[in-house]
């Protein structure tokens, strides 16, 4: 202030004395320029990068369908945790029938257990005769020896039993059973044939119900078909926006797609206008191989359609999941289509199967009947031949009481004889019975194992990280319906050839999910890049994380041995060279390094800067030294 008084009072003087005024020149004054500084020895020796990944489980399992049906019920949505055993997918059975063969099982293992021990009952009582007739054979004995003339009576009471024409007598209900035996084979040989003319007529049900799938399914790819590609008027102007897209746009092999549609459309025609002619054993064969091109038709068509969709180019419009998706949906097409030939290829050959064969069953089975006829006269004559050895015996016993004790006491071994063989016969059909119920529950077992191929269960505790299905889709065995991962949580991430040059496996990162930090430790590192020159790399997370399959940041701490600068703050002077702004005593000062290997928006200095130098964090090309002076901000 001081200053600027004197000279005011020197200017009044010199006026004051006539002297002319003198005019000096005032410099303008400088203009801060404010700048954040760091000193050298505070950056990293590491490089930070950021990446982003999928959380999954360590290991996962698909769980495909066990049997043929269609998706009734899926219990659970993706990122859900199950426990073991617990219910995922549901089928309903539509082909298989394996509720049916769960209740013939359990139906045949009632009537075995029934028959069982209705045969059991019966054996008793057969051992409870035998040793009754052992019994009475004993007292028979004595009573011969005791006297001649009762050894007489019962002589003439065993004659009685040979004699045919008596009602009651062995012979005549021997005789009975034989007729009633060849009734009842006779009535087994026209339930064959009854029961031959209805597989006949279940066949002319089950060809309908294949011609009908067949329909449903031509209709439905008939439909998408068109719709999606626009081959006919009808949805000429649907789906515009990626149809320029689908199949590389309308290349040369569009005409090849227009073939197998309208081949796939005839084909469609000729099912849709077809006449239901009644199924006979001189047609089946016939009628089924006319349904073969069909099949042959759709399976062009559908190879086709996955070609013609591989070629399809991405577009924001079009982005690489939908058509992949497309693809997929064709794949259900192409693994319906499997389902419904292979059940119709089944079929055929077992209608082949039993046209070829039932005539002769029919043939062997009136043949056994002629047979067991023939037996009948054969042992007709042989109780002819008993009633007369049975009368002679009698003779005989009458003129020798010594050889009608004799009988006596054979008749009491052979009743012992037959005790004995009652007992091993008790046991060996009870055996038998208890190998034949120990089948029966096998086979109910087996179809309970079956029926469980309806139900697709958790095999371990984890977390949902897809769903592939829905319900009312049908599926066969191998159709995948769920993935599932264990609760291991691991990141799936890729990074350049720089950083996995860098990356060590067993070394710690810092994972951000969901707005909380985890730590991880690196697990994996392919050595083989992929088609985008990545390398895959799997990051362990130490931590539980409550739901898997979301995105994932890694910060990646990659270290170095040099420190590793933001590159805006380096000047790229060449390939290796570059200049570092520093403040010295309020002075910029330009620094050449020698650069190393850059990642990311970061950069090695190899050259041996200061540790102390400090660094302006700031762009300074703007900056005049002549109007304006460093100020660093605190």
């Amino acid at each position: 202030m001081k200053k600027y008084i004197s000279i005011l009072v020197l200017a009044v003087f010199l006026t004051s004395c006539g002297a002319p005024a003198v005019n000096t020149p005032t410099e303008p004054a400088k203009i801060p320029f404010t700048i954040k500084t760091q000193n050298f020895d505070a950056f990293p020796s590491e490089y930070t990068v950021q990446k982003t990944g999928r959380l999954v489980g360590s290991s996962s399992i698909s769980m495909t369908a066990q049997g043929v049906g269609r998706v009734n019920a899926v219990l659970v949505k993706e990122g859900a945790k199950v426990k073991k055993g617990q219910i995922l997918v549901q089928l309903k059975d539509t082909t298989a029938n394996y509720d049916l063969r769960l209740s013939q099982a359990s139906n045949g293992l009632s009537s075995n257990i029934n028959s069982a021990e209705s045969t059991r009952v019966s054996l008793d009582k057969s051992v409870s005769d035998a040793k009754i007739a052992v019994e009475r054979a004993e007292l028979d004995y004595a009573t011969t020896v005791s006297t001649t003339q009762n050894n007489l009576d019962k002589a003439i009471r065993d004659a009685g039993k040979s004699n045919l024409d008596q009602t009651t007598s062995d012979a005549n209900v021997t005789l009975k059973q034989l007729e009633a035996s060849l009734d009842k084979a006779k009535l087994d040989y026209q339930n064959l044939i009854v029961a031959n003319q209805q597989t006949l007529l279940n066949y002319n049900t089950s060809f309908q119900n294949s011609v009908s799938d067949l329909k449903k399914f031509y209709a439905k790819i008939v439909f998408e078909g068109d719709r999606l590609y626009g081959i006919t008027p009808k949805y000429q102007f649907e789906n515009n926006d990626i149809r320029p897209y689908i199949g590389g746009g309308r290349t040369s092999y569009f005409s090849t797609l227009e073939f197998a549609y309208f081949d796939l459309a005839r084909a469609n025609q000729q099912l849709e206008t077809r006449v239901d002619t009644p199924v006979t054993e001189s047609n089946l064969i016939l009628q089924l191989d006319e349904l073969a091109q069909n099949y042959k038709t759709a399976k062009a068509y559908l190879d086709v359609t996955g070609k013609y969709l591989q070629d399809s180019t991405v577009s924001t419009s079009f982005p690489q999941s939908k058509i992949d998706a497309l693809i997929a949906t064709n794949n259900g097409y192409k693994s319906e289509l499997s389902g419904i030939e292979t059940a119709w290829v089944a079929f055929r050959n077992g209608a082949s199967t039993f046209l070829a064969n039932y005539k002769n069953n029919e043939s062997s089975a009136e043949s056994g009947l002629v047979v067991q006829q023939k037996n009948i006269e054969v042992q007709k004559r042989q109780l002819s031949t008993n009633q007369f050895d049975s009368a002679n015996s009698l003779e005989k016993i009458k003129t020798s009481g010594a050889q009608t004790v004799a009988n006596a006491k054979l008749s009491l071994e052979t009743a012992k004889l037959n005790y004995d063989n009652a007992v091993k016969n008790r046991t060996l059909t009870l055996e038998k019975l208890r190998i034949s119920q120990k089948d029966a529950s096998l086979n109910v077992s087996q179809a309970e194992r079956e029926y469980e191929k309806l139900v697709i269960r958790a095999p371990i505790d984890g977390s949902i990280t897809r769903v592939t299905t829905s319900v009312g889709t049908d599926v066969s065995p191998g159709t995948p319906l769920i993935e599932l991962a264990n609760q291991n949580p691991e990141i799936l991430f890729d990074v350049e050839a720089s950083i996995a040059k860098l990356l060590k496996v067993g070394g710690e990162q810092i994972i951000q999910y969901q707005g909380k930090s985890y730590t991880g430790t690196v697990v994996g590192l392919s050595s083989v890049a992929t088609d985008n020159l990545l390398y895959s790399a799997r990051i362990k997370v130490a931590q539980p994380i409550t739901q898997l399959g979301q995105v994932a940041t890694i910060d990646l701490q990659i270290p170095s041995q040099y420190h590793v600068i933001p590159t805006d703050l380096i000047k790229v002077l060449s390939e290796k060279r570059g200049e570092l702004v520093t403040v010295k005593d309020g002075q910029l000062i330009n620094m050449e390094v020698e650069l190393g290997k850059i990642i990311g928006s970061s950069v090695e200095i190899l050259t041996d800067v200061p540790l102390d130098t400090v660094v302006s964090l700031n762009n300074t090309s703007n900056f005049d030294s002549k109007k304006a002076f460093i100020q660093i901000e605190n």
